[in-house]
């Protein structure tokens, strides 16, 4: 961390306090540890083979994911030319199928490690080819990789162990069942094993559903949700960052006060959780910042999570919010809108939600009213980040022992960014540099008068 992230209070002392890493120390999580030592050489070497990992790390993720990452992609939104822009709109969702596919449906995600083990090695690599056909997947990455999962992964094995089921004689139709439960609370390290994470189910009667678990089936056309509260998420969605079956964020970790109390009213958020996660720290290992592209696609869907979290909070929390205030039930009576069915129901997003209509509203009413009461602005003033700032590179080069410069650190860009935008606000407000701020106590004022 740098010193100007840390508290205003502790930032002469010897031991400042940092929000962002750990919520002030409120935040304890296990160690992440050192990855196999196959994807480990992978992604510390500086060889050709490893370079071409890298670079390739997305699809060798996807070749071995259990789950798929799905939304509704607004393709009219490249139709006016310029740079290409990827957009999703609606909500993320991530699906799991069967164990094994429909007849005559190849075999993908989780169906790979049950279907036609002997040939598991070609049905990967014919379905997710190189997007670059003058350096395509290597084989023997995928055996290489296909190994490591099988001898350190624990939802792998379970997979694994529900194939050797199957081909037992007398043994027609098993599911497996991920738990959403775990015993443990997520702040202290236990390898991971099968009976805490998955067991299998040979006879279908008797046996529910519980939302939260995952309940593979047998065979099954039909694409099952996953809930984002359920630990075995980013396992199943990133077996590469994850390559022990390792659980992340699920709603029961605590936070802590100290070494010995907990605060058992306080349980740690999915924005926390992820900050922790993302921080560097030399005393576990790093390999997950080190993953290039599949990190930036990593720290988009956690961010994903987060917004999902904080929108399902809202959803549930109506009442607290006064939403029925501004629903518009009333106003659609009065319209004429007899049929009050047809309305539905509205979920009101309140002014503290970032991006909501009320919150760009609000802020435009601020904006002009400034203007209207110290006249309009006379500077416009732009302020870019460059990634070879040295505050930025010196960061990366910290935990890139082959001297390789990655700017795939979306999150060291981010924090340099907003910390020298504050150096320029505080130069501009403090050193005066465009001269003597105007008085601003009288529209202080003028926004304390109701409307």
């Amino acid at each position: 961390m740098w010193p100007q992230e840390s508290t205003l209070h502790t930032r002469s002392h010897s031991n400042p306090v940092f929000p962002l890493c750990c919520k002030e120390g409120k935040v304890k999580l296990p160690p992440r540890r050192e990855p196999p030592d196959f994807l480990k050489e992978l992604l510390h070497s500086s060889t050709p083979r490893s370079r071409h990992f890298r670079e390739a790390i997305r699809i060798y993720n996807a070749m071995f994911s259990f789950i798929s990452l799905g939304g509704k992609v607004d393709r009219g939104i490249n139709a006016g030319g310029g740079v290409y822009v990827y957009s999703i709109s609606g909500q993320i969702y991530h699906n799991i199928g069967s164990l094994l596919p429909e007849e005559g449906q190849p075999p993908k995600f989780a169906q790979l490690y049950i279907h036609e083990s002997r040939s598991e090695l070609q049905n990967r690599l014919q379905l997710f080819p190189a997007d670059d056909h003058s350096n395509p997947l290597r084989p023997e990455i995928v055996q290489g990789l296909q190994d490591m999962l099988d001898n350190n992964n624990v939802l792998v094995q379970t997979f694994r162990m529900a194939r050797q089921r199957m081909n037992e004689a007398g043994v027609q139709e098993v599911k497996i069942k991920l738990f959403a439960n775990h015993a443990h609370d997520g702040r202290e390290y236990d390898l991971p094993t099968g009976n805490d994470v998955a067991t299998l189910i040979v006879d279908e009667t008797g046996q529910d559903t519980f939302q939260p678990d995952i309940i593979v089936q047998y065979k099954c056309s039909k694409l099952e949700r996953i809930n984002f509260h359920h630990p075995s998420l980013m396992a199943l969605q990133y077996p590469l960052l994850f390559p022990y079956g390792e659980d992340g964020w699920h709603p029961g970790i605590p936070c802590i006060d100290d070494e010995e109390n907990l605060w058992n009213d306080n349980t740690l958020s999915q924005c926390d959780y992820y900050a922790y996660r993302l921080q560097t720290r030399f005393d576990q290992s790093n390999a997950l910042l080190l993953t290039g592209k599949l990190f930036q696609q990593y720290v988009v869907n956690a961010y994903a999570l987060v917004e999902a979290e904080r929108l399902e909070w809202i959803r549930n929390n109506q009442s607290k919010l006064r939403a029925h205030y501004v629903s518009g039930l009333l106003n659609a009576f009065l319209r004429g809108d007899s049929d009050l069915d047809l309305t539905g129901k509205h979920v009101i997003l309140a002014a503290s939600h970032t991006g909501s209509p009320r919150y760009k509203y609000e802020n435009f009413q601020d904006a002009m009213a400034i203007c209207r009461w110290l006249g309009y602005p006379d500077l416009f003033i732009t302020f870019t980040c460059n990634a070879n700032w040295p505050e930025i590179q010196f960061m990366v080069d910290l935990i890139n022992s082959d001297g390789r410069k990655d700017i795939n650190r979306s999150d060291i860009i981010a924090r340099v960014f907003k910390l020298k935008l504050h150096q320029l606000m505080s130069e501009i407000k403090d050193k005066k540099f465009f001269g003597q701020q105007l008085d601003v106590t009288a529209a202080t004022e003028l926004f304390s008068i109701p409307c």
